[in-house]
Parts: structure tokens; C-alpha cells; sequence
């Protein structure tokens, strides 16, 4: 077993065991708007010209828009660009390979 030190983390605002159940799920269900647009962006591809897919996207984007919002409020970076912070806290929540970034 190999024994690390953990990364610096941010008491309040970690996705890992200090977080709110309300960051968890507001994360997981920004992940699966996600997965979502990027199966409708394939569909698009195949068929530029259907006007539900489109619809879809649309309404998948503005969702993950206003998710990603909420959670950069909530001093949680979405990615790497969504730093609203004084500090970099980019780094300090779990992996997504990581058990926390999974529960």
C-alpha cells in the first residue's frame, strides 16, 4: 500500500468528504448532462437537420450552463477555467479517478 499525503483541501467548498450532498448531486448531475451532450452532438453529426436533436441540445446546453454556474458560486471550479476564487482551487478536490470524486 502506498502511503501519500492528500492534496491541500478547502474544508467548505471540497467535493470530497467535507462537501454538501447538494454539491454531489448538483456535480453528478452536471456530469450526466455531459455524457448527454455528447451523445446528441453525435446524433447531430449523423443528422444535422433534426430540428428534436437540436431542440435537445439546446435545452441540454442551457442546462449544464445553469449548473456550472451554480456551482462556480458555490466556490466549486468546473474546470480548470471556472476558478472564481482568490486561490487555485482547482486542484483541491478529488480526482475524477479518485473513490470521493465517485460517491
Amino acid at each position: 500500500m502506498v502511503n501519500r499525503t492528500p492534496r491541500m483541501q478547502n474544508e467548505r467548498n471540497n467535493m470530497g468528504s467535507g462537501c454538501n450532498n447538494t454539491a454531489k448531486q448538483l456535480m453528478s448531475k452536471l456530469q450526466t448532462v455531459d455524457f448527454s451532450l455528447v451523445d446528441v452532438i453525435l446524433y447531430l453529426d449523423a443528422y444535422p437537420h433534426c430540428k428534436k436533436a437540436m431542440e435537445y441540445y439546446r435545452k441540454l446546453l442551457a442546462e449544464k450552463e445553469a449548473l456550472s454556474k451554480k456551482l462556480c458560486e458555490a466556490g466549486i471550479p468546473v474546470n480548470n477555467m471556472s476558478n472564481t476564487s482568490d486561490s487555485w482551487k482547482w486542484t483541491d478536490g478529488p480526482w475524477p479517478w479518485e473513490y470521493e470524486a465517485n460517491i
